[in-house]
């Protein structure tokens, strides 16, 4: 019994572990990038609490990404993007860690962009669920609702030793409507935000490249 405590023990040690990777080791190349004196830095993050979502890589075939963190910055003029993954590979051991070689990417304007609206990120936070339900044309309030499994989304600007970040997730920036359920009534808000237009931009330009990075 305590052997089987023991193994559970370890197992879960190791899945927090893996958890923790992708943040841990972006952090670490943001600080190197700042004392190389990079001073405008955007990262992109996500989770999924128990599934993963399958993606195709050139180089690693079909896996199942756990979490991620894409780091975003410039240098000499030209932008980069380095990806930072925990993933299950495509025999389907899980917790395989891989850092991304640094990739040119047209980010220049997204990290001037951000830069620029560093305050108006901080200002304006992504909100929440809240539902209503419309059965008969009546709005009645429903409760807070959170789907399972969602994918949390983490956006941080760093501009020097200054930072300004959100945390969300992915469906509270969907327009989840059916005529018969629930609406996203904070919906028309989040996508007038900062925030949100930065990370359709950020989204649009990881899946463009994600795929073609070499690890």
């Amino acid at each position: 019994m305590t052997r089987i405590v023991f193994i559970l023990a370890l197992c879960l040690s190791c899945l927090c572990a893996h958890a923790q990777f992708s943040r841990d080791v972006a952090y670490n190349q943001i600080l190197k990038l700042q004392s190389e004196g990079i001073d405008t830095i955007v990262t992109y993050a996500g989770v999924v609490p128990m599934y993963g979502w399958i993606e195709q890589s050139n180089q690693l075939g079909k896996i199942v990404v756990q979490q991620y963190t894409f780091v975003f910055y410039q240098a000499k003029g030209k932008g980069y993007v380095i990806r930072f993954m925990t993933y299950t590979d495509y025999v389907g051991i899980p917790g395989r860690q891989a850092i991304s070689k640094p990739m040119l990417v047209d980010a220049e304007l997204m990290l001037k962009w951000a830069a620029d609206n560093f305050y108006k990120i901080r200002e304006q936070p992504i909100c929440s669920h809240i539902i209503t339900e419309k059965p008969d044309s009546i709005n009645t309030v429903y409760d807070i609702y959170y789907p399972s499994h969602t994918e949390g989304i983490n956006l941080r600007v760093i501009i020097g030793k200054e930072q300004v970040g959100q945390d969300f997730v992915f469906e509270d920036c969907q327009h989840n409507y059916t005529d018969s359920g629930p609406e996203n009534l904070n919906y028309s808000y989040n996508v007038r935000t900062y925030t949100y237009r930065l990370y359709s931009i950020l989204k649009a330009i990881t899946q463009s490249v994600q795929n073609d990075l070499k690890y």
